[in-house]
């Protein structure tokens, strides 16, 4: 065997580049230099690659099933690559942590876990734009349980970026499933992104299948302190409460994402909560539910939702429902409503400022089309 009992090289293969594995089962392998790792064998079970400082990996066409609750990748070195890999585990299956350049392609990983868990995590990395999640088929299914919204915890996450900046996630297909439920609040998370301050450097979703089915709660894309970039995506959201793309404390572009969700209770397409210069432009957000929002808005100042195709049909529902927001233009929307119950307005402003509402397209059948309270002021319609 290449390997001592700590799962490092031993001494006298001291200048391998290339590792070839073949029926290797219950090991973890420590890289400490540049080395390509691939394989012969059909599959090989029980692995973690681990890579420490000074390493640089580059594996490709692994076949990797873990049953021992350990990830199959533990990257602790600042650049590393995974191509053309299959990843089944029942924890985390690829764990990243202060790095500079990770790519992942073509990979597929299939994530079943009876304890919390996030697909890919990615902590305390900054990329410079070259790094990338792209063209992986992600499956992950995990409990639902505690949640905190504030800071962006939840226990099932197909990817959960923290303190990170600089990824760019595209062309991937990613399902997130729930297979038990604890509390009245359990949550799950498509994609996760979430910073203790604010970064001024984008992570990029775009392009992406993004499905999530949750029990009480489901997200398809969270963010927490980020500059946003999220675009031409396909959302789609199933929960007894069902969001698509959740901003907060964040700065951005949401554009030309497709949003649809299902919920017999609240759906809500696009929220955006605590933001400074967001704009939300060219969506498109299908819903049907009982109590159903296009766009739920919360504390914003100047926000733009330019251009938006919104399609609802439910018991309760709005296209925008705006509470403490100054400075917005809500300008050239289409918007078709079709709802049970008439009294509530297709826009509506609680204790806003500074609305334009102008140029859109409006089909209700509520009984009015914008409603504003008596503590909104200086909006114009």
């Amino acid at each position: 065997t290449y390997f001592d009992a700590n799962g490092n090289l031993k001494a006298e293969y001291a200048d391998i580049e290339k590792l070839v594995l073949s029926q290797l089962t219950n090991k973890t392998i420590i890289v400490d230099r540049e080395m390509m790792i691939t394989q012969t064998a059909n599959v090989i079970e029980n692995i973690t690659i681990k890579t420490v400082t000074g390493a640089k990996l580059e594996a490709k066409f692994l076949n990797i099933s873990n049953t021992n609750e350990k990830p199959a990748f533990i990257l602790n070195s600042t650049d590393n690559r995974i191509d053309s890999t299959n990843i089944t585990a029942n924890t985390n299956a690829i764990e990243v942590y202060n790095a500079s350049l990770f790519r992942l392609n073509y990979t597929n990983i299939n994530v079943n876990s009876e304890d919390d868990v996030s697909a890919i995590l990615i902590i305390n990395s900054t990329f410079d734009n070259q790094s990338y999640i792209k063209f992986n088929n992600i499956t992950t299914t995990g409990p639902a349980g505690y949640v905190n919204w504030a800071v962006g915890y939840a226990t099932v996450n197909s990817m959960s970026l923290y303190q990170t900046t600089g990824m760019t996630i595209t062309n991937n297909n990613i399902i997130t499933n729930y297979n038990t439920f604890t509390g009245e609040y359990d949550t799950i998370y498509s994609i996760n992104m979430v910073s203790d301050k604010f970064e001024n450097v984008a992570n990029h979703i775009a392009n992406n299948n993004i499905i999530t089915n949750g029990h009480n709660y489901a997200y398809g894309i969270n963010t927490i302190n980020q500059t946003v970039d999220v675009h031409d995506n396909v959302v789609v959201s199933d929960a007894l409460t069902a969001s698509g793309i959740q901003v907060a404390n964040s700065q951005g572009t949401i554009e030309n994402n497709t949003v649809t969700a299902s919920s017999k209770n609240n759906a809500y397409g696009i929220t955006i909560s605590s933001c400074n210069d967001m704009k939300a432009v060219g969506n498109n957000i299908n819903f049907e539910g009982k109590d159903i929002t296009a766009f739920s808005i919360f504390g914003t100042v100047n926000l733009s939702l330019l251009n938006n195709t919104i399609k609802l049909n439910g018991v309760n529902a709005a296209a925008a429902e705006l509470y403490m927001a100054n400075v917005t233009d809500i300008k050239y929307n289409n918007i078709s409503i079709v709802a049970s119950a008439k009294d509530k307005a297709a826009i509506v402003l609680n204790m806003t400022g500074q609305t334009i509402i102008k140029d859109n397209i409006i089909s209700t059948t509520a009984e009015n089309t914008v409603a504003m309270d008596k503590f909104s002021t200086e909006n114009v319609v």
